[in-house]
């Protein structure tokens, strides 16, 4: 398990007794504020929620920000299954080194553009070191343009589009996106070597017992 401290946060990977409240806050705003899904039950989940390992952002015990990766498994991708549409060429790579990320998520009450930033950059820290640690080396993910431009402009990702763009409400064009860690990496020493060595340092105090 890995969490760790940053800007008043706290990062850590949800346990099983912590699900429950994550669906509950993933229902707030997947559900009633985006409508992405439909659900009478008060919780936010699918089948994906079986094979995919959370994370949350806590502020004084108070859940504001989720996200999730799924690795490979018989349940397949979300980008490649509910997202078809937006697949072009599928990246020759190993799908057993890959996993998919969705349902990157931030309260409303903190979306000001700094704590958002933060929030964002936190969950994607302990992502990739879940992912390092486990030999994950390649990512998908469902992006907004808006979303894939700061990840690319302010994080230095180098993200790949998996094909054009389509658009499924007001909030912009949706791209199927893929992402090299390893070249993550590369990209990151030599435009950010004091970013890379954020997400790379430290990482023993970030285990922590469930």
């Amino acid at each position: 398990m890995f969490s760790f401290n940053e800007n008043g946060y706290l990062i850590k990977q949800l346990d099983t007794d912590q699900i429950t409240a994550a669906q509950r806050f993933r229902y707030e705003i997947v559900v009633k504020e985006l409508g992405w899904v439909e659900s009478d039950t008060g919780l936010e989940s699918d089948q994906y929620d079986r094979a995919a390992i959370c994370f949350g952002v806590y502020k004084n015990d108070e859940l504001i920000g989720f996200s999730r990766l799924v690795p490979d498994s018989d349940l397949g991708f979300m980008t490649f299954n509910e997202f078809d549409s937006l697949i072009g060429t599928r990246p020759d790579v190993d799908l057993k080194e890959a996993a998919d990320i969705s349902r990157l998520i931030v309260s409303p009450r903190y979306r000001d553009l700094r704590s958002y930033f933060a929030i964002v950059k936190s969950l994607y820290r302990i992502m990739y070191l879940w992912s390092t640690t486990n030999r994950i080396r390649y990512w998908f993910f469902v992006a907004y343009d808006k979303e894939l431009a700061a990840l690319r402009d302010f994080h230095h990702f180098p993200i790949e589009t998996l094909g054009g763009g389509q658009r499924f409400s007001d909030n912009g064009l949706v791209f199927g996106c893929f992402l090299d860690l390893v070249e993550a990496e590369k990209n990151l020493a030599k435009v950010s070597p004091k970013e890379l060595a954020w997400y790379t340092n430290n990482l023993e105090s970030c285990f922590s017992k469930p």
